[in-house]
């Protein structure tokens, strides 16, 4: 996998659980553990993506 398209694949995770954290918070009684578990996920791909980007 070249370099891009493992960015564009980590940018494309980076969406969908944003995309999920977004549909677990539309319901009134969300799971408030699993959004904390989404997004500490969604910033390690974050931080994976920038550290891709600096090399």
């Amino acid at each position: 996998m070249s370099k891009e398209s493992h960015i564009a694949a980590l940018r494309q995770r980076h969406a969908d659980l944003e995309e999920k954290i977004r549909q677990e918070e539309a319901h009134p009684a969300y799971d408030h553990v699993a959004v904390s578990k989404l997004k500490a996920e969604k910033l390690r791909v974050k931080e994976e993506i920038d550290q891709m980007l600096a090399a």
